[in-house]
């Protein structure tokens, strides 16, 4: 039997990722993660040098452009050394997305894939209890105080319970797998109990994007109206007492539309307002080009005297690259929300996951970086994947208005 070390290196893959936000962030165990990345880098190479094969161009085009023009803006920043110090975090994420497209190449091995993604919170979640233990968990629901600090910064936190809600949804529904219900309650409360406003709206976008493509019919009257019953599921969760400490946060910042709100508004949405209201005045100074990369953080030292990104991915792109750069980034999702969703019309899975989750990436876009995001760049990995894939597919060439001839770059080197 003739050994795969590509599958071998996937296999590994899986365990890094499950591990990867509960160990990463203790300086000790951190280790294991990149002893477990770099496991995955020699099998891959391993493999290469016994098959040198690459199956679709489009993500090295997508993501080479991005590098590139990163590079290129280092030039025109303020401070060089700093930029480029960042652009080779770019880089290394880039590189983690090319390292994940080169390791797929079924559609199992997505769903697998989003699989060790949820196992992974499960393992997070576990971890939790350990480290906080039962009663203080308890104390800080009935308190509304936030949980997820110790084991990472918590609206993180609760966006990865979120994004293993949502995969743990998908598999029921889709996949009809059972065994992942009992697990939903103990995501759901934890994303909640971390008081990440984010985590709130995107779990209610995202239930209200899996259920209309359940539905069979992804139309935007039918997405406004199972919206609208998400929305008073949370409202009928809030009348209950137990659940109003987990939507203190979120009605603070609510008050922010409120005129008579005063100083009741949360204080940490207005910081942020005040930070995207500085990048768009920021922006306006150099609109084609931006400032140069990581440059939004400097502009904001000399006007504040404190050195801070502006938790908006839109914004930091605006800032730092302008609307070329900024398209650059985004053309990237177009390009796979385009194409994911000729999957969800003919009810391909895992494309109604992979669709899903890019949604839900531009979404929390607005309230955090994502540009030198591993996970991100994970899910782009995915989505480019699911794409080259569909591509041989006979539905996929039906709707396209090109053969897929035309499509097919694979070559061996």
């Amino acid at each position: 039997m003739e050994i795969s070390f590509r599958k071998i290196g996937l296999y590994t893959f899986y365990i890094y990722i499950a591990s990867l936000f509960t160990l990463a962030y203790d300086p000790v165990l951190n280790n294991l993660t990149k002893v477990l990345l770099l496991a995955v880098i020699g099998f891959l190479f391993i493999h290469f040098c016994i098959e040198p094969y690459i199956d679709g161009w489009d993500i090295y085009k997508f993501l080479g452009m991005l590098a590139v023009y990163v590079t290129a803006s280092a030039f025109w920043s303020l401070n060089f050394e700093t930029a480029n110090s960042y652009n080779f975090t770019i880089y290394q994420t880039i590189f983690l997305a090319f390292l994940v497209y080169n390791l797929i190449r079924t559609k199992d091995e997505i769903e697998n894939l989003f699989l060790a993604i949820f196992w992974g919170c499960i393992i997070m979640c576990i971890y939790t209890i350990i480290k906080y233990g039962i009663s203080e968990i308890v104390f800080r629901l009935q308190n509304g105080i936030r949980i997820g600090k110790e084991i990472n910064q918590e609206n993180a936190f609760g966006y990865y319970c979120v994004i293993a809600f949502i995969i743990g949804i998908y598999n029921l529904i889709f996949r009809n797998k059972k065994w992942t219900l009992p697990f939903l309650p103990l995501l759901g409360l934890l994303a909640f109990s971390s008081g990440s406003k984010r985590s709130i709206i995107v779990i209610v976008l995202a239930l209200a994007v899996i259920f209309t493509i359940k539905s069979n019919n992804f139309n935007p009257v039918k997405f406004l109206l199972i919206l609208s019953g998400c929305v008073l599921l949370f409202v009928i969760l809030y009348n209950i007492e137990f659940f109003k400490p987990f939507f203190n946060r979120f009605l603070n910042f609510l008050d922010l539309f409120n005129q008579d709100a005063g100083a009741e508004t949360d204080l940490s949405t207005t910081t942020r307002l005040k930070m995207i209201t500085f990048g768009l005045e920021r922006f306006q100074d150099k609109v084609l080009f931006g400032h140069g990369t990581h440059n939004y953080n400097f502009l904001y030292l000399k006007s504040f005297g404190s050195f801070s990104p502006s938790h908006n991915n839109y914004v930091q792109l605006l800032v730092d690259y302008g609307l070329v750069g900024f398209s650059i980034y985004y053309s990237i999702y177009y390009y796979i929300v385009k194409n994911t969703y000729i999957g969800v019309k003919h009810n391909d899975c895992p494309a109604p996951m992979v669709f899903t989750i890019c949604l839900m990436e531009l979404f929390s876009q607005m309230t955090t970086l994502c540009i030198t995001n591993k996970f991100s760049y994970i899910y782009l990995a995915i989505g480019f994947a699911y794409v080259n894939l569909i591509k041989k597919e006979n539905f996929y060439n039906a709707e396209s208005s090109v053969k897929y001839e035309t499509f097919n770059y694979s070559s061996r080197l």
